[in-house]
């Protein structure tokens, strides 16, 4: 994943450029290698080591704007079970509802922070109602998730460029998910 991994060192190029430029000497090192060492640990969730069967929640990512009567952008709520990653995402694109699905195939690599899934997402606001795939490749770290969402079938003609789009997700620091006893708890209270 080459393209999430240059995202990934982007912001933390980004954030020791800010560092440097508002301190000096010593403690912009020291600076420096506290924001590294937090990007590499991600947040509390990342750190901690998920319960056997535990589902444990890794957080709320989301940027969304709203424009009049309608919003435009993406969120993501993630949790943790094992090395695998399980989930919801809605998106909106222009229409006043946004689409939303659920999955269970992720994987997540704690040490680098590499996040993968793949959702079907469903428009509900119009019968019958229309359902659109893709698969997400990026990072979870510093606060937040990055990668690209790649739309596939008709959907890949016209959203994003040429059917990906480039997420940059901060956490959302007012929202809090709950963990689940197991996935079969999950399934439950989850929306699909």
């Amino acid at each position: 994943m080459k393209a999430g991994a240059g995202i990934h060192a982007a912001h933390l190029l980004a954030a020791r450029a800010d560092l440097l430029r508002s301190r000096s000497g010593a403690r912009a090192f020291h600076a420096f290698a506290a924001v590294v060492l937090l990007g590499l640990a991600g947040t509390p969730a990342l750190a901690a080591e998920a319960k056997a069967g535990a589902v444990q929640p890794l957080g709320v990512y989301s940027r969304v704007q709203a424009t009049g009567d309608h919003a435009y952008g993406h969120e993501v709520r993630l949790w943790r079970a094992g090395n695998r990653v399980v989930g919801q995402m809605t998106c909106w694109d222009a229409h006043p509802e946004g689409q939303r699905g659920r999955f269970e195939d992720g994987t997540f690599i704690p040490q680098s922070g590499e996040v993968r899934f793949s959702v079907t997402v469903i428009r509900r606001d119009v019968q019958p109602n229309v359902r659109s795939r893709a698969s997400f490749s990026g990072y979870l770290a510093r606060g937040g998730l990055w990668g690209e969402l790649k739309w596939e079938g008709k959907d890949a003609q016209s959203r994003g460029n040429a059917g990906v789009e480039e997420l940059s997700l901060p956490i959302a620091k007012g929202e809090r998910l709950h963990p689940f006893s197991d996935l079969d708890e999950w399934r439950r209270t989850v929306l699909d």
